[in-house]
């Protein structure tokens, strides 16, 4: 062989291990993720149509007392406004998941719109017969999940994986907003409504109050959906981050994999009896207070209470996360002050001062509302690669459904009207915070779907969720990095295992 000839093979061979080289980087370098203005505009078309429901589905909670007495239906027949949309969230969740995931978000939208729409109109007949109101409320538990199914999937698909929580937080601290303005609204209505005096007139002056509280309702309901609808987009042009764009399980096999993991299941549960005790109070503030006569307006203003000092608490609580985002830690937190929150309102409560009363309900609003997304983002992490929309979605479920249970057993406690009733569902209300305690010591947080996420894009670091407090180790673990193995075997799903 000839020098000439051996020196062109040699230059062959090095031209290969440089484009092989080349390939092997293009392979490990991260790929351009970004995010779009539009997502904005988006985030605020969704928050317009859950609003709408968020605005109307409690409205009789703090007036219920009143409205029992004006239409003489049974209470539990007014806290079923309420509490239809808790026993019809977790069965929902299922067909809601499926059109999430087939159809896309934006039909899911349409759909919450269409729904609430005409449940707002309906409840304009409340006057002919109460039980129209009911109706309404049936199909806006219908139609409920299909807006907050989707609060997780969102920030997935609009916006970059360090920012996720914080989305999450931002639409439950705007969910808090909206809650503070229909928990004002009713009560403040009827504020100066003289029940006794309207009794020997028919009830005449509470049906146009409420009828005329229901015509509001409806026109600014009809107005933020369609706006909401209008300029809500399914999706960016590119995804944001490795997991937004990967396709998820399909139904079945999700729901297998859910019922294997054991920290899902936990953490099912626990967020089922802290968030069932919460929509359950919600609905059962008003017989709670009545015993020690206060009226509605002292109920609205604890419900507000509970919201402005959740708003602050979340705020503080989720700048605190970013900086140190241990999902077990804020949960515990949330947890305790739940307790010590409802034990006080056995101290409060017959003080009778329309001041301290608030203050357990501030305590409550301020440590323990912050917790929400956290769990909400907990279960998308844990649960990957099942869709967020069907993890959360069971999870949202799951609350609702012991919330209805929890509902339905404290207002036939309450039924009496007498002090010592309440001291029993206050207690049950700690006794339910106290499992929670129990089963968060058994939790393992895992993020599944952030330790993917790292392997593309670089800077993303992990806090290790499991390390005992106070141990030496870093708190900060770099992400891991693929392997060339794995790049090599596409199929590898190490990571996604339960």
């Amino acid at each position: 062989m000839s020098t000439n000839q051996k020196s062109e093979e040699d230059i062959l061979d090095s031209k290969e291990e440089i484009l092989l080289d080349s390939k092997q980087q293009s392979v490990f370098s991260e790929p351009e993720y970004r995010e779009y203005p539009q997502r904005i505009i988006t985030l605020i078309g969704f928050i317009l149509v859950a609003s709408s429901y968020l605005f109307t589905l409690n409205v009789f909670n703090p007036i219920s007392a009143n409205v029992s007495d004006i239409y003489d239906v049974p209470p539990l027949v007014v806290n079923l406004n309420s509490l239809m949309q808790n026993i019809l969230f977790l069965p929902v969740t299922f067909p809601v998941s499926f059109v999430l995931e087939k159809f896309g978000m934006r039909a899911s939208v349409y759909i919450a719109a269409i729904i609430i729409l005409i449940s707002v109109w309906i409840r304009l007949l409340v006057n002919v017969n109460y039980y129209y109101t009911l109706l309404a409320h049936i199909l806006m538990g219908l139609g409920f999940p299909f807006t907050q199914n989707m609060v997780t999937k969102l920030s997935l698909v609009w916006f970059r994986t360090d920012k996720r929580q914080m989305i999450t937080q931002i639409l439950m601290v705007l969910t808090m907003v909206v809650m503070l303005i229909s928990s004002l609204l009713p009560g403040l209505w009827m504020k100066d409504y003289d029940e006794q005096a309207d009794k020997l007139n028919g009830y005449k002056e509470g049906r146009s109050n409420i009828f005329s509280l229901m015509k509001i309702q409806a026109i600014v309901v009809t107005v933020i959906a369609i706006v909401g609808c209008i300029i809500f987009k399914e999706k960016p042009p590119t995804p944001p981050s490795f997991t937004a764009e990967q396709k998820r399980e399909d139904m079945g096999p999700s729901i297998k994999l859910l019922l294997k993991s054991k920290n899902y299941l936990l953490t099912l549960i626990c967020y089922g009896l802290f968030c069932g005790n919460f929509l359950a109070t919600g609905v059962t503030m008003s017989f709670i207070f009545k015993p020690y006569g206060y009226g509605s307006d002292t109920v609205s203003f604890a419900g507000v209470g509970i919201v402005i000092s959740g708003i602050i608490g979340s705020a503080i609580g989720g700048k605190l996360f970013r900086i140190k985002p241990r999902f077990r830690l804020y949960i515990l937190i949330a947890i305790i002050g739940s307790i010590t929150g409802f034990g006080l309102t056995l101290v409060f409560l017959p003080v009778e001062n329309k001041v301290m009363v608030l203050v357990p309900y501030m305590i409550i609003g301020l440590v323990s509302l912050q917790a929400f997304p956290i769990f909400l983002e907990l279960a998308s992490e844990i649960a990957y690669p099942v869709s967020e929309s069907v993890s959360s979605g069971i999870l949202l479920g799951s609350s609702h459904l012991l919330g209805f249970a929890f509902g339905n057993i404290y207002s036939a406690i309450l039924g009496d009207d007498t002090k010592a009733t309440v001291t029993v569902v206050q207690v049950c209300n700690m006794s339910m915070f106290f499992i929670c305690l129990v089963i968060l010591k058994f939790l393992k947080v895992e993020l599944n779907r952030t330790k993917v996420d790292a392997q593309h894009e670089s800077g993303l670091k992990i806090v290790d969720q499991n390390e005992e407090e106070g141990e030496n180790s870093s708190d900060l673990t770099p992400a891991e990095q693929p392997t060339k193995s794995e790049i090599s075997n596409p199929n590898n799903n190490n990571y996604n295992n339960f």
